[in-house]
């Protein structure tokens, strides 16, 4: 026996006709009582059912809308050749941002990390705090409240601290930089070395003055292509011979002339504005 003829059963057995009503009014008073209760167990599943979808459809609107504050909270600065950017974060820290350098942070999460994502050179001034992240494809920076200048492009990445206290890590090692202190990691054989600086009359290209030690000449004019906007094509196989040096940002052709006269190289600039480097 199914259930509906149990509880069919059950209602007819408890069932307790008044006076002067037929059999045949009984009957379909009885029927009218199953399906009431029928029609009440419906309902209740359609209310589950509805609460079900109004509870799915505000959670998508929720993720959709968090999605979207998310994504106009993201803020990415990229500076172009030639150029130079001072930009200041959510909790006043200053970053000036070398050229052709990307960077970016999210203001919405600001206030629980302080994180940013560096691709270039950029030189930070960061407000006394809770940790302050600097991500790299190379490297990770982290601070409290320092100055340091941190380079990452696709071969070097460098950090020089220039006050507080600088951890880098990489690959599982860790180290802390103090003021004067700076680390070098060459991508291409994993090399890292730790070197001085002249913290205090130190001068880069936050003040236009670009200096090299033993660098190669495929990254000197690198970043010469930078400075200046410019495109330099080397003709013979010289990108590894080292040199040692420095050019301010007045002109191009003085800064090649310093470079090419003591590497006992010729230039020339064409009008599209390549430079073309020959023996």
């Amino acid at each position: 026996m199914s259930n509906q003829d149990k509880n069919t059963d059950k209602i007819i057995s408890s069932y307790k006709p008044p006076f002067k009503k037929t059999k045949d009014e009984v009957w379909d008073e009885m029927i009218s009582k199953i399906e009431s209760k029928s029609e009440l167990k419906t309902s209740k599943i359609i209310t589950l059912n509805r609460k079900f979808y109004y509870a799915a459809a505000s959670l998508l609107i929720f993720i959709a809308i968090t999605l979207f504050v998310a994504d106009k909270s993201y803020q990415n600065i990229y500076v172009e050749n030639g150029a130079k950017q001072e930009i200041i974060l959510p909790d006043n820290s200053i970053v000036l941002i070398n050229s052709d350098s990307h960077l970016s942070y999210s203001k919405l999460t600001w206030n629980f990390k302080r994180k940013v994502k560096l691709d270039g050179e950029a030189y930070f001034k960061v407000t006394t705090g809770n940790k302050f992240i600097v991500t790299t494809p190379i490297a990770q920076v982290q601070v409290l409240g320092t100055e340091f200048n941190t380079y990452s492009r696709e071969k070097l990445f460098e950090t020089k601290c220039f006050s507080g206290k600088v951890q880098v890590k990489n690959k599982g090692n860790e180290i802390v930089l103090t003021k004067g202190k700076a680390l070098s990691i060459e991508v291409k054989n994993n090399k890292s070395n730790q070197f001085n600086f002249d913290h205090i009359n130190n001068k880069d290209w936050r003040n236009d003055v670009f200096s090299f030690d033993k660098k190669s000449l495929e990254f000197v004019f690198d970043e010469l292509s930078r400075v200046f906007d410019v495109e330099i094509v080397i003709i013979n196989n010289i990108h590894e011979r080292k040199f040692t040096g420095h050019f301010e940002k007045d002109s191009i052709e003085n800064a090649l002339d310093v470079v090419c006269l003591s590497m006992q190289l010729n230039y020339r600039i064409t009008n599209d504005k390549t430079v073309i480097i020959e023996k």
